[in-house]
Formats: structure tokens, C-alpha cells, sequence
């Protein structure tokens, strides 16, 4: 297996220094997704990293719709690798590059940072997080590991069997906390592509290893809901498990299914059509 092209994505938010020199340093090719407007950019970022490798974006997704959108201008095709990460993490040493390759060359096709969640019973437990996805779990008996939106790898190998990250597409930012859902669908997807141990890791505690510490929100960590917000989710939970298991039910739509489709449209603003549902796949 050819692992000698490799590149990183990276989140353009908070824009620390350290992450982008790090990456830099490496000697790979760099490439950013800016959620942040032109003018929101540091200076001396615009002037180290290549104009053609900066894609300024509006957030519609949050993390992985990020990476989605790097996926979509097809620059990946031409590498081995792609690392995805955050621009606030705690980058300690470069080592996290060649021990993801080693996960890789012994059968991985995605390599986390440290371990997300003990938890791989997801369809069980959060079964909402399907509902927008055109891939469900072929039962609630599914299990699969998952990866955070902060560090992750990926072979452009499995990219290309996949095509396409399952996001959940939150334009009006209802809350932010719905980009697990995407986190939570794409794993599940992958996981059923390629198998359970598909998905490695570089330590086993959570949000860290000996290479790289996750931080949550740039060190600032997670807001509580407020009202609307707290609504909004426990309607969707309960509208999207109600999906969900009619669509792996009926395995088709039919009525009740498609109405339950155009609430949650009203919710995420995801246009459903005969392929979302798996009618054409």
C-alpha cells in the first residue's frame, strides 16, 4: 500500500499558531477550510499557506460539513492520506504521522486521536442520529465505533468507497451539538464498508494520546443549550427515532415515514428526495 502522499484539512476557526506551524513542519501539503470571514484570517496565515489552498466557506455543517466541503472540491483524489483536524488542538510531536500510518498499513482505514467513547451501541442509544442520513444501520443491533471531529485520518481509499460524508446540514446553527450526528452516521456508515476494525486509535483516553490533546470550543468547552435550542433537540430525538425505525421497518417510505421526513426537513433543512430514502441505491 503507497501511504508517501499525504495532507491535512484543516477547520479555519480559532486559527492557533502552533497548529498550523506543526503542520507545516511536517513538509505534507496543508489546505484550509476558513469558517471564519477573510477578514477574520491572520495575516501572517494568508501570507505562509499558498492562496490556492485556502477555501473560505460558510459553516452549514459545522466540523464534518466542514470536511465535506474539502471533500467536495475533489483535492483529495491526489493523496494516500488525509488527515482532518481541528486549529485548536495541542499539537505535541509529529509522531501522531507515523504511528497513524502503522494503524493504517495493519488494517485500518480511519485513525482517531484518543478514544471517543467506550459507547458502540448507537443505533440502540441515539437512533435520531440517523435520521438524516441516506445510510442507516442495517439494525438497532449495529454497533460501531466513532471518532471525533477534532484529529482523524482516513485513506483516500476508503473516501472513494464511501463518496460522501454523512452530514447533518444545520445552516440556521440551531445547535452545535448536532454535528455529532454526523460524526455518529459517517463512523456507522464506514464501520458497515469496511468492518469493526476499521477504526484505530493513537491512545485510549479520551480527547488525548502521547501525540495530541483535543481542546473543546479552543479550550472553552461546551455552552449549555438555551431554550430553543433545548426544544428544538428533544423534538428532533423523538420525530428522528420515530423515523428511523419506520424506515427500518418498512424498509421504503411510505406515508407516515414521509410525513415525519418533511417535520425534520422544517428542523435541518435537508431536502429528502427517492435517493435519501434508498430507493435508488
Amino acid at each position: 500500500m503507497n501511504l508517501e502522499r499525504l495532507c491535512f484539512c484543516i477547520t479555519g476557526w480559532h486559527y492557533s499558531e502552533s497548529v498550523y506551524a506543526a503542520c507545516c513542519e511536517s513538509g505534507f501539503d496543508l489546505f484550509v477550510i476558513s469558517h471564519q470571514p477573510s477578514h477574520r484570517i491572520p495575516e501572517p496565515f494568508v501570507q505562509s499557506i499558498p492562496a490556492d489552498h485556502i477555501f473560505q466557506e460558510p459553516n452549514l455543517g459545522y466540523d464534518w460539513g466542514c470536511y465535506q466541503q474539502f471533500i467536495a472540491h475533489g483535492i483529495w483524489k491526489s493523496y494516500d492520506v488525509i488527515f482532518f483536524m481541528h486549529d485548536d488542538l495541542l499539537i505535541r510531536n509529529l509522531d501522531f504521522i507515523p504511528h497513524s500510518l502503522d494503524l493504517i498499513l495493519s488494517g485500518a482505514q480511519v485513525i482517531g486521536n484518543g478514544l471517543n467513547s467506550p459507547q458502540v451501541a448507537w443505533p440502540r442509544t441515539h437512533l435520531q442520529c440517523y435520521a438524516h442520513s441516506g445510510w442507516l444501520p442495517p439494525s438497532i443491533t449495529f454497533e460501531h465505533q466513532t471518532v471525533r471531529g477534532s484529529f482523524f485520518a482516513i485513506t483516500a481509499h476508503a473516501l472513494q468507497k464511501v463518496r460522501h460524508f454523512e452530514i447533518f446540514w444545520d445552516p440556521n446553527q440551531v445547535y452545535i451539538r448536532f454535528g455529532n450526528h454526523s460524526l455518529i452516521a459517517t463512523c456507522g456508515r464506514l464501520s458497515a464498508l469496511f468492518g469493526d476494525s476499521c477504526i484505530a486509535f493513537l491512545g485510549s483516553d479520551y480527547r488525548n494520546s502521547p501525540y495530541i490533546l483535543e481542546e473543546e470550543r479552543g479550550g472553552q468547552g461546551h455552552s449549555p443549550p438555551i431554550m430553543r435550542q433545548r426544544l428544538a433537540v428533544n423534538l428532533y430525538k423523538e420525530l428522528g427515532r420515530q423515523y428511523v425505525t419506520q424506515r427500518l421497518q418498512s424498509k421504503g417510505v411510505n406515508s407516515f415515514t414521509r410525513s415525519l421526513g418533511m417535520i425534520l426537513k422544517q428542523l435541518d433543512g435537508v431536502e429528502r428526495d427517492s435517493a435519501f430514502y434508498g430507493m435508488n441505491e
